[in-house]
Parts: C-alpha cells; sequence; structure tokens
C-alpha cells in the first residue's frame, strides 16, 4: 500500500497482518513472504517510476505491528524525509495518492506471479 506521508513518490510499505512489537517477534515464514513481496515491490518501483534506486527501512514505532517501507530515491539523501516527524503532520494529498496508485497499478499477470511465489513459499515452509 502506498503511504500516506509519502518520504518521496512512489513509497510503499509492505506490512504484516500480526501485531507484534518488534519485527523479530513475526514467525519466520511471514518474514519470509514479507521481504519476497518486498523485493517484487521494489522491482517494480524501480522499473516504473526509474529512481536511483529503492531503498528498504523496516519501521514499527508507534503502531502494534511492522511496516516494511520501500522508498524510492531520486536523487541522494532524499529519503532521509522518511525519518523526520515532520512528515507525519500535514495534509494527505489524496489526489496526488490517487495519481502514483494508478500508476503503480500491478497488472493482474503480476499480481498473479507474486501470488503463486508466495504460496509455494508458504507451502514449503509449513
Amino acid at each position: 500500500t502506498l503511504d500516506i506521508h509519502p518520504a518521496t513518490a512512489g513509497h510503499t510499505l509492505v506490512v504484516p497482518r500480526e501485531a507484534v512489537d518488534h519485527w523479530t517477534d513475526l514467525p519466520d515464514a511471514r518474514i519470509l513472504q514479507a521481504t519476497l513481496l518486498g523485493t517484487f515491490v521494489s522491482r517494480y518501483l524501480q522499473n516504473t517510476l526509474r529512481p536511483l534506486r529503492v531503498t528498504k527501512h523496516t519501521i514499527g514505532f508507534g503502531v502494534p505491528h511492522t511496516h516494511d517501507q520501500y522508498v524510492p530515491s531520486y536523487v541522494r539523501g532524499d529519503t532521509a524525509w522518511l525519518y523526520d516527524p515532520e512528515r507525519m503532520i500535514g495534509d494527505i494529498d489524496h489526489s496526488a495518492l490517487a495519481v502514483m496508485r494508478k500508476q503503480l497499478a500491478f497488472p493482474g499477470s503480476l499480481t498473479r506471479y507474486v501470488d503463486a511465489k508466495l504460496d509455494d513459499l508458504t507451502r514449503r515452509l509449513g
């Protein structure tokens, strides 16, 4: 899902459903699933938005779950805004989020491919 207060354009979250205090409290299978999904998200952001790179940050302060945040970096240092508390105070730009959501819509074939990979991983881990 897109971050409602993005640090940069395309800032995307992968949020496991389990309520945990620390990301290391997640079951191993869920950590692997989230990482695999994040790899696909990161590649998709890279191919669609063409940033210099996509950075990954695992954060979970103030909420009872972890967030893997994938932040496209267009200029060295622009992802530092991720850690500035002021980022969370501003108004939500719903129209900009709608445009980005449309631009980043996963094609159905990619969604099915990722789902199949995640299902396979889940089966293997038992």
